[in-house]
């Protein structure tokens, strides 16, 4: 390889990474500010939860909560666990959020989940249903998706599929 030609490959080498570095800053810098931020409500919370609760520590020693928390092996105070469950519920969330925003979300996943829980309400094993140009019985409905058996085999249809399109659910004949 020559100058000329190894000075054009490690120009467009920098171009591409420069460009890419420009794409990928804007949501590493908005995922980082939903981290910080988080973490400082948190924090926050955390410490007003465990400030109003303090006064249930009293509480907690007459009715022997605390001895029972003690016997498992929970040496702090009912108030600090509290807040440190206010904390991690908070932060987790923001977590959450950075990770849509940095592009590592779990959008689909977190979709199927909510359709197969809804779609545990109308629909039961045993009875055929319709999905655009799917037709089965359906077999078993997964945390994320519903099995259907019909002549071709065995076809899973993501759970979000029945809240974003029209299915049909023939009714049963008399």
């Amino acid at each position: 390889m020559d100058a000329a030609t190894y000075g054009a490959a490690l120009r467009a080498t920098l171009t591409n990474s420069t460009d890419s570095a420009r794409l990928v800053l804007p949501n590493l810098l908005g995922a980082a500010a939903l981290l910080f931020g988080g973490w400082l409500l948190a924090l926050l919370l955390q410490k007003l939860s465990a400030r109003v609760t303090r006064r249930f520590d009293g509480l907690a020693r007459r009715s022997h909560v605390d001895g029972a928390l003690q016997r498992i092996g929970v040496e702090r105070p009912l108030s600090e666990i509290i807040g440190a469950f206010v904390f991690w519920t908070v932060f987790l969330f923001f977590v959450a959020g950075a990770t849509e925003a940095f592009g590592l979300g779990a959008r689909t996943a977190v979709s199927n989940i909510i359709g197969s829980h809804y779609i545990r309400q109308i629909v039961r094993v045993g009875q055929t249903v319709r999905l655009g140009v799917v037709q089965g019985e359906v077999e078993a409905i997964t945390p994320t998706a519903v099995v259907l058996k019909n002549g071709d085999g065995r076809v899973i249809v993501p759970a979000k599929e029945f809240n974003e399109a029209v299915s049909l659910l023939p009714s049963a004949r008399a």
